[in-house]
């Protein structure tokens, strides 16, 4: 009987009342919070359930608040999902967000503005390599990967990381023979400059929100997951209306999260090893 109470209430505890939800750090807290407090309130509407927007400082905060059972829903991308994954087995993606085009997948793109640069093959130590942050599904390791396909590797050339993916744009058009890796759906919102298109990635799942199964159990889930799902911004104009103020990164739609859609990005961590120490 005492066994008994036991599992009782470590289940009670183990679910809170309250869902918690942290997002990446890639804004400051206030404009973070009004981003995704619309989302959050539209959800508590839909499902009965009461969200709670919890701020991270940096990617290590969100994931050691994650892992720690401080948060029980997550938003990320496919690299930092995987390596998340490899650390802590409870983490599972359950939604995928659409990007503006209504894909929920897209590609790494590498680009340049420099005329005698036509393909990775024109690349080597004498050019500038542009790249997002290191953990960055478009940073090192679809980077690396693009360049082996041509065999020739980071390795042997200059790269930087220049933390997102509109800086490496920026970039590209201010310095001399370089060449950038970024995310279409970003590149699309630049194509007026006339970026010239080097080499592309296999397609890559988009944002996802992840649960932390130890936390929140399969009713909620279901719950926000046909919350969202019933929504059909790119088509319906009552729907648009409502997601109108979410983040870029919720406010077209989104899919159930496939059981095979990481296998590009767990097969590319297997061939490329990412350098622990920064260039």
């Amino acid at each position: 009987m005492k066994n008994i109470f036991i599992l009782l209430l470590s289940i009670v505890i183990g679910y809170s009342d309250t869902i918690r939800f942290s997002s990446l750090p890639m804004d400051k807290s206030p404009k973070l919070f009004e981003q995704y407090s619309y989302m959050l309130r539209y959800l508590e509407k839909e499902t009965g359930d009461k969200f709670e927007f919890i701020h991270s400082r940096s990617y290590r905060d969100l994931i050691n608040k994650f892992k720690n059972g401080k948060i029980d829903i997550i938003e990320l991308g496919p690299l930092p999902y995987i390596k998340l994954k490899e650390q802590y087995k409870k983490a599972e993606p359950f939604l995928t967000f659409n990007a503006k085009d209504g894909n929920p997948y897209y590609r790494c793109e590498f680009v340049t503005t420099e005329k005698d640069i036509n393909s990775l093959l024109d690349v080597d130590n004498s050019k500038k390599v542009i790249l997002t942050r290191k953990l960055s599904t478009c940073g090192y390791l679809m980077s690396e990967l693009m360049f082996q396909d041509v065999d020739n590797s980071l390795n042997y050339l200059d790269y930087i990381y220049v933390e997102t993916h509109s800086n490496v744009l920026i970039n590209l058009l201010i310095k001399e023979n370089s060449v950038g890796s970024v995310k279409s759906t970003i590149l699309d919102k630049y194509e007026h400059f006339n970026f010239k298109k080097l080499a592309h990635s296999k397609p890559i799942p988009g944002f996802a929100f992840i649960a932390n199964k130890e936390n929140i159990s399969k009713e909620k889930i279901k719950k926000i997951q046909k919350a969202i799902l019933k929504l059909n911004p790119l088509t319906n104009d009552k729907d648009k209306e409502i997601v109108s103020k979410w983040s870029n990164n919720t406010k077209y739609g989104a899919i159930i999260t496939k059981k095979d859609a990481y296998d590009v990005v767990t097969k590319a961590i297997k061939v490329v090893k990412i350098p622990k120490e920064d260039k």
